[in-house]
């Protein structure tokens, strides 16, 4: 409300309101509705919705564009996402996208209600889009997340059953060569008894 009076209150030399001329009976609900949401702060813009999250002024950033706070200037005549809306309103903005107040004091109040439907209409749009691919992007993280965790434990069971393997066929090996070298001492050993039994026979004359 501070910004509505700051901005768009108009008072006459005597002190009273002047009734804003959204409000004549000739005017649509929904464009009467669009004026005055704006006009009165009741709006879903994120300087709003923010300060009811805690959300410090600085960082109640526009979600669309992603440049400055969404106030109520943004919305209307900065946010480059509804640049092409501004266009085919160009009657509001004749002199440029500057002056908050100018525009919202335009003579013509269909006219700025209709723009500022359109403008509503798509950043509600633009929201779901984004919200919708944020989901989906989130569901693909999860299950790449899962496919790679699956991964990985394939991949680490087959490491430990190719260890067990790998320590069975050296094992085996072991095994093979103590068998080798018991053979080839008891090898070495008949040998040496032949070897004396010959030399004792040569020996005693047998």
């Amino acid at each position: 409300m501070v910004f509505y009076r700051d901005h768009l209150l108009r008072l006459t030399r005597d002190g009273f309101v002047v009734k804003p001329s959204y409000m004549d009976t000739h005017l649509s609900y929904g464009v009467q509705c669009a004026i005055g949401q704006i006009r009165t702060s009741s709006h879903q813009l994120e300087i709003e919705t923010g300060r009811y999250r805690g959300v410090p002024t600085q960082d109640r950033i526009c979600r669309l564009c992603r440049r400055e706070p969404e106030i109520e200037l943004h919305y209307i005549c900065h946010c480059f996402a509804y640049y092409e809306i501004r266009e085919r309103f160009h009657c509001l903005f004749r002199e440029g996208f500057g002056s908050f107040s100018r525009v919202m004091g335009y003579e013509d109040q269909r006219c700025l209600g209709l723009f500022l439907l359109k403008v509503r209409r798509h950043r509600d749009s633009l929201l779901r889009h984004r919200d919708s691919l944020l989901r989906h992007r989130d569901s693909l993280l999860r299950l790449l997340e899962r496919e790679t965790q699956r991964h990985v434990t394939d991949y680490s069971s087959r490491v430990t059953t190719t260890t067990q393997q790998d320590r069975e066929v050296v094992k085996e090996s072991l095994d093979l060569t103590s068998f080798r070298s018991t053979l080839v001492d008891c090898f070495v050993g008949v040998r040496a008894c032949v070897c004396v039994c010959v030399r004792a026979r040569l020996f005693c004359g047998f």
